[in-house]
């Protein structure tokens, strides 16, 4: 298993690792992003896997994009294990545990077509925690489909101007609250603890490319 993971320091714990690129960071919410995660050869081969999944395996999530449950034993492994939920807990001090209701790894994938998903903050969902791992090689900002993070201190903004899905309507209000953009980077993880102030959207995809990513979520204990 920590064969799969990228780190030159210490390769026999994850809770041990230390990342010359790891940011963790409590604003605007708790959340934390590592470049160049894993072993780039096992990153690719998880790109390979989430590309090969036929159409028929996806289904189509409201919003509009398309989303599939991963079925990787070796990955499996790796983010159910005990290093792993150590690791998030001496990042975050919170103890979580596998999703009752989300029960595995899904792929989202978000075609060239996707507009995007606007301000919402997954509250309420059965869920407390997400983990990201970004699979699409060759990104650049011509490709669109960043994450942005939004401040709770214009909580207030956002609330008059919800919807009742949570998503927010008004564009300049969301322009006036924004305040982090998040690259969806090949091999990125992002991973961050759900709340009423988890506040994000992803831009739309653009010029032909697809983004894969894998999504973990999981409960508090």
């Amino acid at each position: 298993m920590v064969e799969i993971i990228q780190n030159e320091h210490n390769k026999n714990q994850l809770s041990s690792l230390i990342y010359s690129n790891f940011k963790q960071e409590s604003k605007p919410f708790n959340h934390l992003y590592i470049e160049n995660f894993f072993n780039r050869e096992y990153a690719l081969s998880l790109y390979q896997k989430a590309s090969c999944i036929p159409s028929s395996n996806y289904k189509l999530h409201k919003t509009g994009y398309n989303y599939a449950l991963f079925a990787d034993k070796e990955f499996y492994n790796f983010v159910y294990s005990d290093d792993f939920l150590r690791f998030i807990y001496n990042s975050f001090n919170l103890n979580i545990s596998r999703s009752k209701y989300y029960k595995y790894p899904q792929v989202y994938k978000f075609d060239p077509s996707f507009r995007g998903l606007p301000i919402h903050n997954d509250f309420n969902q059965n869920r407390d925690f997400t983990v990201i791992f970004y699979l699409s090689p060759d990104w650049n900002p011509s490709f669109g489909g960043e994450l942005f993070l939004y401040d709770k201190k214009y909580i207030s903004i956002l609330n008059n101007d919800r919807n009742s899905v949570g998503q927010v309507r008004n564009k300049s209000a969301s322009e006036e609250a924004e305040v982090k953009k998040v690259s969806p980077y090949f091999n990125l993880f992002f991973a961050f603890q759900i709340s009423q102030f988890s506040w994000h959207s992803v831009s739309a995809v653009l010029n032909g490319w697809t983004r894969y990513a894998l999504i973990v979520d999981f409960d508090k204990r």
